[in-house]
Protein backbone atom coordinates (compact mmCIF):
# COMPACT_ATOMS: atom_id res chain seq x y z
CA UNK A 1 0.00 0.00 0.00
CA UNK A 2 1.67 3.69 -1.07
CA UNK A 3 1.02 5.97 1.41
CA UNK A 4 -1.02 9.22 -0.53
CA UNK A 5 0.53 11.83 -2.10
CA UNK A 6 0.73 15.11 0.29
CA UNK A 7 -1.80 17.21 -1.40
CA UNK A 8 -4.67 13.86 -0.41
CA UNK A 9 -3.58 13.72 2.87
CA UNK A 10 -6.31 15.98 4.33
CA UNK A 11 -8.59 14.28 2.28
CA UNK A 12 -8.11 10.51 2.97
CA UNK A 13 -8.46 11.29 6.80
CA UNK A 14 -11.75 13.45 5.93
CA UNK A 15 -13.52 10.38 3.73
CA UNK A 16 -12.31 7.70 6.72
CA UNK A 17 -13.45 10.15 9.21
CA UNK A 18 -10.28 9.15 11.34
CA UNK A 19 -7.86 10.53 12.71
CA UNK A 20 -5.06 7.47 12.95
CA UNK A 21 -3.74 7.05 9.75
CA UNK A 22 -1.42 3.64 8.59
CA UNK A 23 0.21 7.39 7.69
CA UNK A 24 1.59 9.21 10.34
CA UNK A 25 3.03 11.71 8.39
CA UNK A 26 -0.18 13.07 6.70
CA UNK A 27 -1.23 14.37 10.25
CA UNK A 28 1.66 15.87 10.80
CA UNK A 29 0.99 18.71 7.71
CA UNK A 30 -2.55 19.27 9.05
CA UNK A 31 -3.42 22.60 10.35
CA UNK A 32 -5.74 20.66 13.56
CA UNK A 33 -3.44 18.54 14.52
CA UNK A 34 -3.22 17.00 17.50
CA UNK A 35 0.05 17.50 19.73
CA UNK A 36 0.51 14.07 20.43
CA UNK A 37 0.05 13.20 16.88
CA UNK A 38 3.14 15.32 16.78
CA UNK A 39 5.01 13.97 19.31
CA UNK A 40 4.35 10.57 18.24
CA UNK A 41 5.56 11.16 14.89
CA UNK A 42 8.88 12.92 16.25
CA UNK A 43 9.66 10.21 18.17
CA UNK A 44 9.39 7.34 15.86
CA UNK A 45 11.15 9.17 13.22
CA UNK A 46 14.18 10.43 15.48
CA UNK A 47 15.82 13.56 14.11
CA UNK A 48 14.57 15.87 11.29
CA UNK A 49 16.51 14.44 8.21
CA UNK A 50 14.23 11.06 9.14
CA UNK A 51 11.50 13.25 9.46
CA UNK A 52 12.05 14.84 5.64
CA UNK A 53 11.94 11.38 4.39
CA UNK A 54 8.63 10.66 6.20
CA UNK A 55 6.80 13.63 4.50
CA UNK A 56 8.89 12.67 1.22
CA UNK A 57 7.65 16.23 0.11
CA UNK A 58 8.68 16.73 -3.31
CA UNK A 59 9.15 20.15 -5.21
CA UNK A 60 8.98 23.47 -3.15
CA UNK A 61 7.49 24.47 0.04
CA UNK A 62 5.85 27.40 -1.88
CA UNK A 63 3.32 24.06 -3.52
CA UNK A 64 2.02 23.53 -0.65
CA UNK A 65 -2.01 24.05 -0.52
CA UNK A 66 -2.00 26.05 2.37
CA UNK A 67 0.34 28.65 4.06
CA UNK A 68 0.60 25.99 7.00
CA UNK A 69 1.69 23.34 5.79
CA UNK A 70 4.52 25.59 3.42
CA UNK A 71 5.12 26.82 6.58
CA UNK A 72 5.71 22.71 8.54
CA UNK A 73 7.78 22.24 5.77
CA UNK A 74 9.99 24.87 5.32
CA UNK A 75 10.42 24.62 9.36
CA UNK A 76 11.18 20.67 9.03
CA UNK A 77 13.51 21.76 6.36
CA UNK A 78 15.74 23.82 7.78
CA UNK A 79 15.81 21.75 11.01
CA UNK A 80 16.95 19.32 9.04
CA UNK A 81 19.58 21.55 7.37
CA UNK A 82 20.93 22.66 10.76
CA UNK A 83 21.15 18.70 12.08
CA UNK A 84 22.90 17.58 8.94
CA UNK A 85 25.23 20.98 8.94
CA UNK A 86 24.59 22.10 5.27
CA UNK A 87 21.83 22.81 3.61
CA UNK A 88 19.66 20.27 2.17
CA UNK A 89 16.17 20.37 0.12
CA UNK A 90 13.43 17.98 -0.43
CA UNK A 91 14.57 16.88 -3.78
CA UNK A 92 18.47 16.84 -2.57
CA UNK A 93 17.88 15.23 1.09
CA UNK A 94 18.09 11.74 -0.48
CA UNK A 95 21.57 12.57 -1.66
CA UNK A 96 22.47 13.76 2.16
CA UNK A 97 24.57 11.15 4.25
CA UNK A 98 24.93 13.00 7.43
CA UNK A 99 22.29 10.87 9.22
CA UNK A 100 22.73 7.48 10.37
CA UNK A 101 20.88 4.54 9.64
CA UNK A 102 18.12 3.05 12.24
CA UNK A 103 19.51 1.18 14.65
CA UNK A 104 18.74 -1.90 15.09
CA UNK A 105 17.28 -4.04 17.98
CA UNK A 106 18.89 -6.98 20.05
CA UNK A 107 16.31 -9.25 18.59
CA UNK A 108 17.01 -8.24 14.82
CA UNK A 109 21.19 -8.78 15.44
CA UNK A 110 20.38 -12.41 16.97
CA UNK A 111 18.05 -13.33 14.45
CA UNK A 112 20.60 -12.03 12.03
CA UNK A 113 23.13 -14.09 13.74
CA UNK A 114 21.47 -17.48 13.71
CA UNK A 115 20.36 -17.07 9.84
CA UNK A 116 23.99 -16.66 9.22
CA UNK A 117 24.83 -19.76 11.52
CA UNK A 118 22.36 -21.89 9.96
CA UNK A 119 23.58 -20.87 6.01
CA UNK A 120 27.28 -21.87 7.26
CA UNK A 121 26.29 -25.07 8.60
CA UNK A 122 24.17 -25.98 5.52
CA UNK A 123 26.92 -25.39 3.20
CA UNK A 124 29.15 -27.45 5.74
CA UNK A 125 26.81 -30.34 5.97
CA UNK A 126 26.60 -30.08 1.72
CA UNK A 127 30.22 -29.95 1.87
CA UNK A 128 30.61 -32.50 3.94
CA UNK A 129 28.36 -35.03 1.99
CA UNK A 130 30.21 -34.03 -1.94
CA UNK A 131 33.76 -34.86 0.12
CA UNK A 132 32.23 -38.15 1.24
CA UNK A 133 31.31 -38.62 -2.61
CA UNK A 134 34.79 -39.52 -3.46
CA UNK A 135 36.25 -41.76 -0.47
Amino acid sequence: MTPPRPEERGWCRRATGRRSSPWPAGTYLEEDRLPDEVAAFEERYSDPARWMRALAWQGQESAADSPFVEQQLAAVRAAASKALGHPVTWDTLAEARGDAPEAGSFGQSLAAAGCELLAIVSVGIRVNGFLDLFR
